[in-house]
């Protein structure tokens, strides 16, 4: 099998046509792998020396140009070399095709480059942390309240809720340290603007306004007249200090004229209010207890001394008698009148 006329072994390190060199595969980056195709004439018999291959050597070389590439080199991901030589290339994923990756997930591309749909390059910016939203990525900017991360930071801008009324103010912000607008403090973006005091959590449109000098409701009155908790004046026209309970008014604040109490039962007369010194037997009630207080009788002694004639005194009768004699007289003059009055009526018929 070996004389000048044999046909030449390839990488068999076999002189078989004599001609004293030997055809070896190629190894031009001497990594240990051929393509089983390609070949070199060494100057000597044996394909040990720089860029000979041997028969027995592995086959699938791919770029015989670098040591790097070879059927067992592991793929490096996105950078559009075939490094394992087996035609395809992992790339990096970028499912929603914003230009950014999480530099961990990888896909399979069907050629040797990383720009079809799906895929990315090493060299693409990373840091994604929602790779089914192209509007998320670390260059995004963050949408306040929504409980999306869209800068990928980790945390989310919330709405300042600082009494957790539910209500904010629009423009108070703060930051998160989690990706939701749930914690103590925090608002959505869906709560209603509408707060005109976030440090009171009693005010926010829809409150029940009460007393409290704050403007409950965010209508712009504070303390107004139908407050829940709004007492009743009532009016002092004589200003007794006592009020008509036949005029009242409910608010927050006494209006001119007016005092807590209805327990006045003449506001057209100062002197009437209870506690007031009653006079007796004027017929009008001071002190509002329902009645006047009756005179005082006639004192019985007196009486009796009046009737016996002796005017009290219990020595002297003058005057008791000067009283007594009168009636008679009386009575004489009323029936002279009478007889005289007789005779006039019978000249007359006469």
């Amino acid at each position: 099998a070996i004389h000048p006329g044999a046909s030449e072994g390839v990488g068999d390190e076999i002189d078989q046509d004599c001609d004293g060199t030997e055809t070896c595969y190629a190894d031009a980056d001497d990594d240990g792998y051929i393509d089983g195709s390609t070949t070199v004439l060494s100057v000597d018999i044996d394909c040990t020396d720089a860029g000979e291959g041997l028969a027995t050597d592995d086959t699938g070389e791919c770029d015989d140009n670098d040591a790097t590439v070879h059927p067992d080199t592991p793929e490096r991901p996105g950078d559009e070399i075939d490094q394992d030589c087996d035609g395809g290339e992992v790339c990096y994923a970028d499912a929603d095709d914003d230009g950014y990756i999480d530099g961990s997930t990888t896909v399979v591309s069907a050629d040797l480059d990383c720009v079809d749909a799906g895929e990315g390059l090493a060299s693409d910016a990373r840091g994604e942390c929602d790779d089914a939203d192209a509007s998320i990525h670390p260059d995004a900017t963050e949408v306040i309240g929504d409980e999306v991360d869209q800068d990928c930071d980790g945390l989310e801008t919330c709405y300042a809720d600082a009494d957790d009324d539910g209500h904010i103010t629009g423009e108070a912000v703060v930051i998160s340290a989690d990706t939701d607008c749930t914690d103590a403090g925090e608002g959505l973006a869906s709560d209603p603007s509408d707060d005109c005091d976030d440090t009171e959590a009693a005010v926010h449109p829809g409150a029940q306004e009460f007393c409290d000098d704050l403007d409950n409701d965010c209508d712009g009155v504070v303390d107004p007249d139908d407050a829940i908790d709004a007492p009743t004046w009532y009016a002092d026209a004589d200003g007794d200090g006592y009020g008509d309970a036949g005029a009242d008014r409910v608010s927050c604040d006494p209006p001119e004229g007016t005092v807590d109490n209805a327990s006045d039962c003449d506001d057209g007369d100062p002197a009437v209010f209870p506690g007031s010194e009653e006079i007796q037997g004027d017929g009008v009630d001071q002190d509002c207890d329902g009645a006047d207080v009756p005179s005082e009788p006639e004192d019985s002694d007196a009486h009796d001394d009046l009737a016996s004639g002796d005017g009290g005194s219990g020595t002297s009768k003058s005057g008791g008698c000067a009283s007594a004699a009168a009636a008679p007289v009386t009575s004489a003059a009323l029936l002279g009148l009478l007889v005289t009055l007789g005779r006039r009526r019978r000249e007359t018929s006469a």
